[in-house]
């Protein structure tokens, strides 16, 4: 397992993180999704050591982090965050120069690749990239040392879906060996729609869902009735209702128990249809649909 994270917790005065749970295996993509102030951005300072939980415990790699393990685990730890704090006055070279330094597996080959592939020019100042451009090289910079753990915090927002492909791609090749993970929290879960495998929904610190993407998208289903036959069945097999007039639609995240009900109370084939990951999170973290 490449992240275990059992019952974290950590509270300031205007914020708490209570009992969440990650896990992560090898060669897997897990999307980290929530509203703003959700947690995301919490969980991800707590399992990169950044901040310490007060309490729950952590394992990445199958180790604790410690003084005595915490070099090894942070050499196979790449990170893309929403903002690249560079120094802009300093060049492509020099920056990757200036990094490579503190990684001894440094494939400098891929990390050109990367930087062709990119069509980004070393000799340029960093501060004269343009923001497609800094997440390109940040990135470059992330994997340039082959780490078995990529974490992204935001790094797509305000990208056009052009870059955004060109970076989906690319995440796909990291994990293509099956030895290499990446946790990815953003809001644009288009792009986890695409590339993840598991799915945590955290809203108000909490863990709201947390599951395969593909059985969330088989069992969760918005579903369209009369009202009179909404009122016939059972309210906890809903997230999220709203009726108007004689129509009702409602999200279940238990289709197949749904459906079994549904067909023996009212003898008629449900009218279901699939969601997109942001609507998933609406029915969850607002009851909206």
């Amino acid at each position: 397992m490449i992240i275990e994270a059992r019952k974290l917790c950590k509270k300031y005065p205007n914020f708490e993180l209570r009992d969440v749970d990650i896990s992560l295996p090898e060669g897997y993509v897990l999307g980290l999704i929530g509203p703003n102030g959700a947690g995301k951005t919490t969980t991800i300072k707590l399992l990169m050591d950044i901040i310490r939980p007060d309490a729950g415990e952590i394992e990445i790699f199958g180790m604790h982090w410690n003084e005595e393990n915490e070099e090894f685990i942070k050499q196979r730890i790449g990170y893309v965050g929403e903002e690249q704090p560079f120094y802009d006055d300093m060049s492509v070279k020099w920056t990757s120069n200036f990094v490579k330094q503190f990684y001894p597996n440094w494939d400098e080959e891929f990390y050109s690749d990367l930087i062709n592939r990119f069509e980004i020019d070393e000799a340029k100042r960093v501060g004269d990239l343009s923001k497609g451009n800094r997440v390109r090289f940040a990135l470059a910079l992330a994997l340039a040392h082959r780490p078995h753990l990529l974490i992204l915090d935001e790094p797509t927002s305000g990208l056009d879906p052009i870059i955004r492909h060109e970076i989906l791609k690319i995440l796909a090749e990291t994990i293509s060996d099956g030895r290499r993970s990446i946790l990815f929290s953003t809001h644009i879960t288009e792009d986890l729609d695409k590339i993840a495998d598991y799915i945590v929904l955290l809203n108000d610190g909490q863990v709201l869902l947390s599951d395969e993407k593909d059985t969330i998208a088989s069992q969760t289903k918005k579903v369209y009735m009369r009202k009179d036959e909404f009122e016939r069945l059972p309210l906890d097999l809903f997230i999220a209702h709203n009726t108007i007039s004689n129509e009702c639609v409602a999200v279940t995240t238990s289709f197949d128990e749904f459906r079994q009900v549904y067909e023996n109370i009212t003898g008629n084939e449900p009218r279901a249809f699939g969601m997109t990951l942001d609507e998933v999170m609406l029915a969850y973290a607002k009851g909206e649909v």
